[in-house]
């Protein structure tokens, strides 16, 4: 049977179809059609424009052409619209397909997208609620800095989030990451992925999770720091606690700013904590070796054991 050019019906896919067959379905969207439709779809748009690649489809949505859509990446949103449901048709959302909508307050990704691109939602000051489904692997950079995000919850299915990924998000409270993933962070640029998140309280973060930290210093050395996250957050060292603190952008413990917790820990309280028994423990050792009262640091008597301040026994 002789094939002649078509376009689908839904999506707007370029297709070739039998002109002897009354229905077909589309490769791209799974949606049946009328073929005699198709045809005269094609015949139509072909008659009124040329200048458009055959691997672009522009799906019509919410308004007409408000998604371009070029082999399953959405490329860029231009509706106005405020709640957005993205089409099943995308398996990856593009750099800055959204950057700068500041009108959207809420977006609705569907199960077939599988990535999430670099600075796609960046700007989007209005965007409140998201949903990022269970298939998503990868966030991109930047993906959703300076949004007006509260509530995240990370699903298991992402393996990646990229350098940046939630900064300077003024409005976001809490995240959760569900499944072991790698979280990208580094020092040059500040490029960590909550700095600016001046109201995040609490991140819990799945037990596995690797925290990937870049750091080069001034002679150009680098420093890179790999922490993984224990079942049990208290298990970690004060120096993991540190890296992993300034790794998230959440403060710095050398200038007693971390103000957040992790896993309902609050690792500034444990920090500060660790670092007194430290700080007691080496004055102990410090008297001791000096001859001193190793409890408060007094003098023993010539011919007595016992300390002039506190009548405690030497300890040798």
């Amino acid at each position: 049977m002789p094939l002649v050019p078509a376009i689908c019906t839904q999506c707007g896919a370029r297709l070739e179809v039998e002109s002897t067959s009354d229905a077909a379905i589309c490769k791209f969207c799974q949606t049946p059609f009328i073929t005699e439709k198709a045809i005269n779809h094609y015949n139509t748009f072909n008659n009124t424009t040329n200048n458009i690649r055959g691997d672009v489809v522009n799906v019509y949505g919410v308004s007409s052409a408000d998604f371009v859509i070029r082999a399953g990446m959405l490329e860029k949103y231009s509706g106005m619209m405020t709640d957005v449901i993205i089409p099943t048709t995308v398996s990856e959302i593009g750099i800055e397909a959204f950057s700068g909508c500041s009108s959207l307050k809420s977006i609705s990704i569907p199960d077939s997208v599988t990535r999430i691109g670099n600075r796609a939602f960046y700007g989007c000051r209005s965007l409140t609620d998201i949903v990022i489904p269970n298939s998503v692997m990868h966030i991109g950079y930047r993906a959703f800095e300076a949004t007006g995000l509260k509530n995240v919850l990370i699903p298991n299915s992402i393996k990646t989030i990229d350098y940046s990924a939630f900064k300077n998000c003024s409005n976001l409270e809490n995240i959760a990451i569900l499944g072991e993933t790698i979280i990208k962070s580094n020092w040059a640029g500040s490029q960590y992925m909550f700095c600016g998140c001046n109201s995040l309280v609490n991140i819990n973060i799945h037990s596995g999770t690797k925290v990937l930290f870049k750091k080069t210093d001034s002679w150009g050395d680098r420093l890179d720091k790999e922490i993984v996250i224990p079942e049990d957050i208290e298990s970690l060292t004060n120096e993991e606690l540190d890296v992993l603190a300034v790794a998230l952008g959440v403060g710095s413990f050398a200038r007693n700013i971390v103000k957040t917790s992790i896993n309902n820990v609050d690792i500034q309280k444990l920090y500060n904590e660790r670092y007194e028994q430290r700080r007691q423990q080496e004055q102990q050792e410090r008297w001791q070796r000096q001859g001193l009262c190793s409890h408060c640091g007094g003098k023993f008597g010539i011919f007595s054991e016992k300390c002039k301040n506190c009548g405690r026994r030497v300890a040798w």
